[in-house]
């Protein structure tokens, strides 16, 4: 039991995985635009307490995650 404590583990895990496993995938450096987070954020205030006309314009076109609709139920947010 003391030589499992003592050993280090292995800085590449990536071999026990397939490399379809999606923590496994690159993401993408590449921050979103100012407008694009804008509209996140409206859509999100929207989800969460129905009373932003953008973000309600926005939803209709992609639609509102399901965790907003959690939080309106348990009042969180």
């Amino acid at each position: 039991m003391w030589m499992l404590a003592n050993k280090r583990p292995s800085p590449d895990i990536s071999k026990y995985y397939p490399k379809t496993y999606y923590s496994l995938k690159k993401v993408s450096s590449k921050p979103d635009n100012y407008f694009v987070s804008f509209l996140r954020q409206q859509r999100a205030q929207y989800g969460m307490f129905g009373k932003n006309l953008i973000g309600k314009f926005v939803s209709r076109l992609s639609r509102v995650p399901q965790y907003y609709e959690w939080f309106k139920k348990t009042k969180t947010g």
